[in-house]
């Protein structure tokens, strides 16, 4: 059995304690410790444990010392920058906030760590479902730029005001990962270079 730590448990690890640890559509899989430092998540997490049969820890060191064989990250870039090295010193780390990575120097110390601590950083394809397909287009020619569409609930940005679909940002990935860090997902319009 793999033994899974989660980092964060907003919806996103909800989803997967759900799908992972009740639903088990992972066979070998199961979800053992959950970690978040937040103090709205310190509140909330003691019901979850109880419920999906996990210990909660709020303190990073303690969840590395427990017995998982792989950190999945589901809180947002920031977590990712401010965890990677002291996770991949010691486990092995699935980061699904892969913007974290946009910053080619912080990548590197990322990868030097993995190499000397000999542990592995795993990035899914996140948000972009078929990633491949849109590359193996774009090398096809005719593709210029591509259009992601995403849609947060209006109390994921507390800086916004209204009832209202809103768009709130169209640029570059790069940029709306500065702007959005802590988000997950963020809508998008990404311009392909030529």
């Amino acid at each position: 059995m793999i033994k899974i730590g989660l980092i964060g448990v907003g919806n996103l690890g909800q989803f997967l304690l759900e799908k992972i640890n009740k639903e088990h559509i992972l066979a070998g899989y199961t979800i053992s410790a959950i970690c978040d430092e937040r103090v709205k998540a310190i509140h909330t997490m003691p019901a979850l444990a109880k419920a999906y049969h996990v210990k909660a820890y709020d303190q990073l060191d303690d969840f590395l010392n427990a017995d998982i064989d792989l950190v999945v990250e589901c809180a947002n870039v920031t977590a990712v920058q401010q965890y990677a090295l002291q996770i991949l010193a010691k486990k092995n780390l699935l980061a699904i906030s892969v913007g974290a990575f946009v910053s080619s120097s912080f990548y590197e110390k990322v990868l030097a760590t993995t190499q000397k601590q000999r542990t592995k950083l795993y990035l899914p394809a996140g948000a972009i479902g078929g990633l491949e397909v849109i590359q193996a287009a774009k090398v096809l020619g005719g593709l210029k730029a591509i259009t992601i569409t995403t849609r947060k609930p209006i109390h994921a940005f507390a800086d916004i005001d209204t009832t209202k679909e809103t768009i709130i940002f169209q640029g570059l990935a790069v940029e709306a990962i500065e702007r959005f860090h802590k988000m997950q997902m963020l809508p998008l319009h990404f311009l392909l270079p030529d």
